[in-house]
């Protein structure tokens, strides 16, 4: 017969851990250590995040956050052997459950409805950022981006001023999550998507769940779409919301581990994505060249190497104009 012990320690273990860092981070006294550490407990296991996204839920829905509302991060190698595994809150006595609903209401309030000034987070050209916001959402910005976030009694808002970045928003049912970019404002609970600024334009792509993309008309959402799983949306800077596109969800934002992802697309696209990220500039000697079709990865961490892959794979000659600008021209 199995023994299926060690399975169920390795869950209590993980509830144990995802119920301290959830604590933690709704506490408000999550610092820079505790990032650090948050992080690397999260990409330790994927049933990490899946376990962190439950407690924040419960906690937030359960009027039971007060119970594990004093507990401390866990250490890095120790499971929190004094937290409570949601499988188990319900066993707790009526006398215990009152005065938690109690300290929870207390808790809440205190930690949501505060006022606080809105936090400015930015990167510079070439750089990726994650970031953990105090909901528990994580982002990820892009080269050259700026992003506020502002939580204030049953909000939840983000504004993209520039650039781009993913977001993989914690479920709150009582709060939805707000990105205004440009005109367009895409509302969610929790899922994770995409948005992008460009040209004045605004682009939206959902990985997973559903977002609600509305143009914003003198600060006030207009009617909107509902986007899905691999579709995305664009909406001008006149606020006029576009027709609905598909992509693939698996080759979408591959930018966060260090790379672009291009199927057919037209070297003035390439082009312009690889500007983004590198201070030389790369320039097409000819406007004809523009059209050519590129596939496959392109790697971000050298431009050297990523202007010589794009040019063997089409046949072109790379000239460093000066330092500055690089010229892609046909090989004849």
């Amino acid at each position: 017969m199995t023994d299926l012990q060690p399975g169920r320690d390795d869950l209590r273990r993980i509830d144990d851990q995802a119920a301290a860092w959830a604590a933690r981070r709704l506490s408000g006294a999550f610092d820079k250590d505790d990032e650090s550490r948050f992080r690397a407990w999260l990409d330790e296991d994927a049933r990490h995040k899946a376990a962190l996204n439950e407690y924040m839920a419960i906690a937030e829905t359960s009027a039971l956050a007060g119970a594990v509302g004093g507990l401390s991060a866990p250490a890095n190698d120790e499971p929190a052997r004094n937290s409570v595994s949601p499988r188990r809150w319900w066993r707790v006595g009526a006398p215990a459950i009152a005065a938690s609903l109690f300290a929870a209401f207390f808790f809440f309030t205190a930690s949501y409805e505060t006022p606080a000034d809105p936090e400015r987070f930015a990167t510079v050209r070439g750089e990726t950022r994650d970031i953990s916001l105090p909901d528990g959402t994580t982002v990820t910005l892009n080269t050259d981006t700026v992003l506020t976030f502002d939580m204030k009694g049953d909000e939840r808002h983000a504004v993209l001023e520039r650039g781009e970045a993913y977001f993989d928003v914690a479920h709150d049912k009582a709060r939805p999550f707000s990105v205004d970019a440009g005109d367009a404002r895409t509302t969610v609970l929790g899922t994770s998507f995409t948005v992008r600024i460009e040209d004045g334009a605004s682009f939206v792509g959902v990985l997973r769940g559903k977002v609600a993309v509305h143009s914003i008309t003198d600060g006030a959402p207009t009617d909107g779409l509902q986007l899905e799983p691999g579709q995305r949306v664009a909406v001008t800077s006149a606020g006029a919301v576009g027709g609905v596109d598909t992509f693939d969800t698996s080759t979408a934002a591959t930018w966060r581990y260090g790379y672009l992802y291009f199927d057919e697309t037209p070297l003035t696209h390439v082009v312009a994505d690889l500007n983004r990220y590198f201070d030389r500039r790369v320039e097409l000697a000819d406007d004809d060249l523009g059209s050519a079709p590129v596939s496959g990865r392109v790697e971000l961490d050298d431009q050297d190497v990523a202007v010589r892959a794009i040019s063997v794979a089409l046949s072109l000659k790379v000239e460093q104009a000066n330092a500055d600008k690089i010229i892609l021209r046909a090989d004849d």
